[in-house]
Parts: structure tokens; sequence; C-alpha cells
């Protein structure tokens, strides 16, 4: 479908979530940054993407080898920084509202934990 309809914002946050849910949360980052990129506006993609970037922090964390690539190291700082971005976004958008301090409270125990 994606191959079909490349600019629906829609199939690409469906299959980033579909990769998260199956723990490729590189893949899905990457079709939720491009849902994103083809509609600001599309809020559970940024959700999903938060999500998708901290699940992949929870990974890393979680693996038991003490080898760390440098790939892996600029990883672990992409997925930091996509969450503190889209959690930007997302507070911006839910400025003055409930959900926006839900937002900002679930951000706060996020950089506690990186």
């Amino acid at each position: 479908l994606v191959l079909g309809c490349p600019l629906d914002s829609n199939l690409h946050m469906k299959l980033g979530e579909v990769y998260s849910n199956a723990g490729q949360f590189k893949l899905a980052r990457k079709h939720l940054s491009q849902a994103v990129l083809l509609d600001e506006n599309n809020l559970r993609a940024w959700f999903g993407l938060v999500d998708a970037s901290e699940g992949y922090l929870q990974a890393t964390e979680n693996k038991k080898s003490k080898t760390k690539r440098e790939a892996d190291e600029e990883e672990v700082e992409v997925a930091k920084e996509l969450i503190l971005f889209g959690g930007e976004k997302l507070m911006g958008h839910y400025k003055g509202t409930m959900m926006g301090r839900l937002v900002e409270q679930l951000l706060k125990e996020s950089s506690q934990m990186m």
C-alpha cells in the first residue's frame, strides 16, 4: 500500500505502529517520521514517534552485550532528540489543556530515565 500511495501520511503512520508493536523501532521511526513530514498535524504519528523512540531506548538498555558500537550511540542520541522534539510539538499543540500537562509530565519522567 505504501508503494501505491507514498504520500499518504496515515499509511506511513499505521505501518510505523505495526513495526513498533513488532519491536522494529528503527523502521517504526522511519515511517512515523515520514508520516509527520507529510502531515505535520498528525498527532497520532507524533505520539507514535515519541513512543517508538522511547521503545528503542528501552530496548538498547535491555541489551546485555557490553560492546557498544558508535552507530548505536548515534541512534540513541537520535532517539533522545526525537523524544524531545516530538514532545515539544505535542505540548505546543495541547498548550494550556489537561492533555498538555499530561504530556509534560510524561516527558519529565522520560527525561529522568535518559
